[in-house]
């Protein structure tokens, strides 16, 4: 995994390496954003239907998510799962994570060229 990261760092700032575009820094931060958020708004769904439908028996981790309504989803998939909200999935953090380091290895692309 943390060759993932390694890797993400160097391939990330190559399009404005290669041209020295400040939009181009900026277009991958939009981007990156979107290409994250996306799918796990849709995982973030899913994850919320299940609990309000009962699917599986009772969970613990689903407690905490039965009582929200979908307009808390959104805000939590658009917003709180990047400030390291916690009530959807253990392992949401890490996209938090990859997200601002992506944008610190922005500002450093940018600043060192």
């Amino acid at each position: 995994m943390s060759v993932f990261f390694i890797l993400s760092g160097f391939v990330l700032p190559i399009s404005y390496f290669k041209g020295r575009k400040p939009n181009s820094i900026t277009g991958a931060a939009y981007r990156r954003y979107l290409r994250l958020m996306l799918p796990m708004f849709v995982v973030l769904s899913i994850y919320y239907l299940v609990a309000k439908l009962d699917i599986p028996q009772p969970m613990k981790t689903f407690a905490k998510i039965k009582h929200k309504q979908f307009p808390q989803l959104c805000l939590d998939g658009l917003i709180g799962v990047w400030f390291m909200n916690q009530d959807y999935m253990g392992l949401t953090w890490t996209l938090s994570v990859e997200l601002f380091a992506s944008y610190w290895i922005f500002l450093l692309a940018f600043v060192a060229a």
